[in-house]
């Protein structure tokens, strides 16, 4: 993934993921603002953000710390970003979020039966919403569960250690021991599931939908976002060359 533009609310910087609808607290990397809690007005969004905790609140009240804040349209925020999640041109894009709209065709495949998929650490996984579970591409690996990440107490995505070598989520127990892991273990950042498959999340497998009606386009390109052990995030191209490398050997790893 591109390095994230960065937008500062009231000093605060935040990077812009619009590929998961989020700005994301630049400091905590988990800390996130999501739009679709935000007011769209067409022209920007209208949120009630509180200055002290960095995070949205519902309402302005009385605190001298909830503020209003106007904050720009994705198109306009991260115009690359937003042009990937509809595999379009920058110069093809609407002027506002509401214009946005996902590809006849994709939403054809993904009503059909093709499943929707995520890149981690250069790996294809299907995502299998119905069962909560992101099904590898190689199927003699076991499958990661939803339910075994971790969600962010402000955010909305999910976040999970993965072993690079075994293709496996890394379970608590073995987390407490990061060293015997460094080398082979990165932290993975996923989107919620509205950006995973929205398509399911909407429920348009129960009923009639147009593509038009989605809050997040079908996607066949999605990549995890991936970072080492101190939190620093690796960049795609670094990913293929620490692959090719020989893998580091487990040092009292336990089940």
């Amino acid at each position: 993934m591109d390095k994230l533009p960065i937008y500062d609310i009231h000093g605060i910087p935040f990077e812009v993921n619009a590929e998961s609808g989020e700005l994301i607290y630049h400091r905590s990397g988990t800390l996130a603002l999501e739009f679709r809690a935000m007011k769209d007005m067409g022209t920007h969004y209208l949120a009630y953000f509180d200055t002290k905790r960095h995070q949205l609140v519902g309402y302005r009240g009385m605190r001298p710390e909830f503020v209003e804040v106007k904050i720009p349209q994705m198109v306009e925020l991260d115009p690359r970003g937003v042009a990937k999640m509809y595999t379009i041109d920058v110069s093809q894009l609407p002027g506002r979020d509401s214009e946005l709209r996902c590809e006849s065709e994709l939403f054809r495949q993904r009503k059909s039966g093709k499943q929707p998929i995520i890149d981690i650490y250069g790996y294809t996984y299907f995502v299998k919403l119905a069962f909560d579970m992101l099904e590898p591409k190689d199927f003699t690996k076991a499958g990661i569960s939803l339910w075994d990440m971790l969600r962010p107490r402000f955010g909305s995505g999910y976040r999970f250690m993965f072993d690079t070598v075994d293709q496996r989520l890394i379970r608590k127990k073995e987390r407490q021991n990061p060293e015997a892991l460094r080398g082979r273990a990165v932290w993975v950042n996923i989107p919620h599931v509205s950006v995973l498959d929205p398509y399911i999340f909407q429920g348009f497998h129960r009923r009639e939908g147009t593509p038009d009606m989605l809050r997040f386009p079908i996607r066949y390109n999605l990549k995890a976002r991936i970072f080492d052990l101190d939190g620093k995030e690796i960049p795609s191209y670094k990913i293929g060359k620490r692959r090719s490398a020989p893998p580091k050997k487990k040092k009292g790893l336990t089940g």
